[in-house]
């Protein structure tokens, strides 16, 4: 997204992995995208949410669950602070 290279870009699930596992069966690389960290962690913070709300007020069904909120955990969520 940012244009940024990196010798090791970060593979980010469209679908979070469980929820996809879950629906088809098993993992597939159609359900990733390589990303820098910084763009990873935009698009599961900030798109996917956004995405998921416009989506759902547009009359989409279906959508993933994992959409709602960003899926990862942090340290706070950890309660380690």
């Amino acid at each position: 997204m940012c244009g940024g290279t990196y010798p090791m870009s970060d593979a980010v699930h469209i679908i979070d992995e469980k929820e996809w596992i879950r629906r088809i069966g098993h993992d597939s690389k159609k359900n990733g995208i390589p990303l820098c960290p910084n763009c990873h962690r935009i698009f599961d913070e900030i798109l996917r949410p956004y995405l998921h709300r416009a989506l759902q007020e547009f009359g989409a069904r279906d959508l993933p669950d994992s959409w709602k909120q960003n899926n990862k955990l942090t340290v706070v969520d950890h309660n380690i602070l």
